[in-house]
This record gives structure tokens, sequence and C-alpha cells, in this order.
């Protein structure tokens, strides 16, 4: 078995002892914050959705028609088909970029939660620093914001890849699933890294060297993006713990930011 593929399956295997770590050590309490994200994402684009659509609305009337219709029958009719535009474009807008809104915005939340399974798994101490967690967040969320322009760079190159060779078409859903697996396991493998004080350059070059732990914590979390609401609540949680025990186990971190590889 090859260096990629152990890899791989202990990133897969993590999201199993993460499971457990949670349970062990009560951990439930944190899921409160994406079941939050997710209510004020839906309320928020709900709202969104309302208001954009109520002044589309009175704009196209005021620029096509004057007058109201017996019943408002055209308003209505125009309300509803502009309501049902702007609902597919939040929810297609939502799907696409989805996984890094849960980075940026749960920043804080998964750089104390990375921290705290480290001592339950170390016994190592760190204490709290405001500072500290303002540098963690503020490195999650510029992170989050170049794999976020990265993966879909790749994704724009691999489509005109594919237009030009059809015969690279049929592999092209599956490429750019593991191309965004990668992505989203360096942005949780990458807590690890800061909380040891790597730079940004080693923490880039540890974990592009150790690709097949990426992508094995990414390939989880993707796949439980696909349990309907359930799964944004559910994953960036037990990827992060996932993404902490396996950081652990493959290079043993010590305090002095150094580390051993296996």
């Amino acid at each position: 078995m090859n260096r990629f593929t152990k890899q791989f399956l202990l990133g897969v295997r993590s999201h199993k002892l993460a499971y457990q770590h949670i349970r062990e050590h009560g951990l439930w309490h944190y899921f409160v914050w994406p079941i939050l994200l997710a209510i004020g994402i839906l309320w928020g684009g709900a709202t969104l959705i309302t208001g954009l659509t109520e002044w589309t609305v009175e704009t196209l009337k005021a620029l096509l028609w004057d007058q109201d219709t017996p019943d408002g029958f055209l308003d209505k009719v125009v309300f509803y088909l502009v309501w049902i535009v702007f609902k597919v474009l939040f929810f297609y807008t939502y799907y696409i970029v989805n996984k890094y809104i849960v980075f940026i915005i749960l920043s804080p939340v998964l750089a104390i939660i990375s921290e705290r399974v480290d001592t339950h798994q170390t016994g190592r101490q760190f204490p709290f620093s405001l500072p500290q967690l303002y540098k963690d967040v503020l490195r999650g969320i510029v992170i989050a914001l170049r794999n976020l322009f990265l993966e879909y760079a790749a994704t724009l190159v691999l489509l005109v890849v594919s237009i030009f060779l059809p015969v690279f078409a049929p592999f092209y859903p599956i490429v750019i699933f593991f191309i965004a697996a990668y992505f989203y396991g360096f942005s949780f493998l990458d807590y690890n890294s800061e909380r040891y004080r790597y730079s940004y350059s080693k923490s880039v070059r540890i974990i592009r060297s150790n690709m097949g732990l990426s992508v094995g914590i990414g390939t989880v979390f993707s796949l439980l993006f696909f349990i309907p609401i359930l799964g944004g609540i559910v994953a960036p949680i037990l990827s992060c713990v996932a993404a902490t025990i396996a950081f652990i186990k493959e290079f043993k971190p010590k305090s002095d930011s150094t580390l051993v590889t296996t």
C-alpha cells in the first residue's frame, strides 16, 4: 500500500475516531454553532430573496406597466416567477460556496475545537490568548479564501480542458471532486499548523507533501454535505476533530514547532 493510500485511509478512518472522541469527551455542544449558522443562512436567504423579488417586481412594474391588472393577476405571476429565479440563484450560489462559508464563519469555533481535541489527545495545554485566537481566525479565513480561489481556478482550467479534449469530460466531475476535497482537508489541517506556529509556507509544504491525508479528510467532509441539512451541521465539527486526530497521529508534532513524519 503506497503512502498516499495509507494517508487517505487514515483521513477517512479518523472520522470514526472523531465520533468516538466527541462522545467520550462530551463535545456535542459545539454542534450548536453549525445549527445556528444553518438557521441564519436559511432565514437570511429567505429575507434576501423576498426583498430582491419585491424590488425587482416594483421596478419592472414601473418600467413595463403602470396600471394594476384585475385582482393583481399579472403582479402575482411576475412575483412568483421572479421569486423562483432568485431562489434558484441563491441555492445554486450557496451550493457552490457553502463549505467555504462554513470555514469562514465558523473559523473561531473550529480553531477552539481543534485545540481542545489536541489537549485531550496529547495532554498539552495551550493557554488561552485572545490575540492568538484572533490570529488563528484570521489565518483560517485567509486560507479559506485562498483555497476557494485556487479550487475554482483549477475547476475553470479543467473545464476548458474537457471542452477541447472530450475524452477527458467523463472524468471531469471525479477530478473536480477530489481537488475540492484536497482544499477542504487543507483548511482543517492548517488549524493544527497554526497552533504549532508553523509558518504559512511551511504548512503549505507539509500538507502538499502529505496530500493523501488532506484528500481523505476532505472526501468524507464533502460526502457528508450530500445529506440535506444534517450533513452541513455534522460535517464541520466531525471533520475538524478528525483532522486534529489524524494530524497528531501522522506528524507527532512537538511543542517546539518540530514534527516527525511517518
